[in-house]
């Protein structure tokens, strides 16, 4: 006896007249089979649990074609028996879903049938129990060659001996000298020069380097020699000056007079770099202070 399970769209549900006339063609498209229904959002949910390996068909009834929550497909695919099959309003675009899940899709008819199992034969090999321990290949003798026999080696040569020293002498390459065709040496070595001109260069030049050096040293030694006479012969020579002399250009002391004897008669007498340049007239041996001029500012 087959089992028949209607997944129900809610919107069928509302109907109760349209449930019953579609269970009632089931009932007469397979006499004897048992039909039951579920609402398919309680099934997506799992408030209905599907029982494994039940269902011969499962038909799923909905006002249009729409795309199945994907959390149904592994659900329906375990209820199916081995070559049941699902159909209904199913969605083609769901096709590849569907074989992804383990479905044989049928595009012709819009069904999804579920593959029965294929029973393979395994054939077991009976143990051999005569021999008690296993068996090995021989190794192959490994094959000698004849002429890697010590035996034939000849003895080594001395390798110095293979030439002469004559003949190392006549193929010996002698590099010609850096000389112009007037027989005048070049003023400077090639780039790649092999006859020692360039070697008797950095000698000339370093020799050269040497000669000005010592003679810079001669010459820094004469002239710290000098610096240090000249300044002893100036500390010979200090100007000292004595009490008097000192006072000769301090016109606040009686009786002294600058060098031009007119400082103290004002501006329009005193010379370019006179001290008292700015300040009023005054007597001599008398104190000039800024205190005393106050008024004048």
């Amino acid at each position: 006896m087959s089992c028949i399970l209607l997944l129900l769209h809610p919107t069928i549900v509302t109907s109760p007249e349209e449930v019953a006339t579609l269970k009632r063609q089931v009932a007469a498209q397979h006499p004897g089979a048992t039909v039951s229904q579920h609402i398919i959002d309680r099934v997506a949910n799992r408030v209905v649990q599907l029982a494994p390996v039940e269902y011969n068909i499962i038909r799923y009834v909905s006002p249009q074609v729409t795309a199945l929550p994907q959390t149904v497909l592994p659900l329906i695919f375990q209820a199916l028996k081995p070559a049941g099959v699902f159909e209904g309003s199913l969605d083609p675009a769901q096709a590849f879903d569907a074989i992804m899940e383990g479905f044989a899709v049928d595009k012709g008819t819009n069904t999804w049938t579920r593959p029965q199992a294929q029973a393979a034969a395994v054939l077991l090999r009976k143990p051999d129990v005569k021999s008690s321990l296993p068996k090995f290949k021989k190794a192959p003798d490994a094959a000698k060659l004849a002429y890697f026999d010590n035996a034939s080696d000849d003895e080594e040569m001395d390798e110095n001996e293979l030439i002469s020293l004559d003949e190392r002498r006549d193929n010996l390459v002698i590099p010609a000298k850096c000389e112009l065709p007037t027989g005048k040496r070049r003023r400077k070595a090639c780039k790649d020069c092999t006859c020692g001109l360039k070697e008797l260069d950095e000698l000339e030049t370093a020799a050269q380097r040497s000669v000005q050096d010592s003679l810079l040293a001669k010459m820094a030694q004469s002239a710290s020699a000098e610096a240090a006479e000249i300044e002893t012969r100036l500390k010979g020579n200090a100007v000292k000056f004595a009490s008097a002399d000192i006072t000769e250009i301090d016109f606040t002391i009686e009786g002294k007079k600058g060098s031009c004897g007119s400082c103290a008669l004002g501006d329009a007498f005193r010379c370019d770099g006179c001290p008292y340049l700015g300040l009023p007239p005054f007597k001599p041996g008398e104190v000039v202070s800024i205190d005393a001029m106050g008024d004048d500012f």
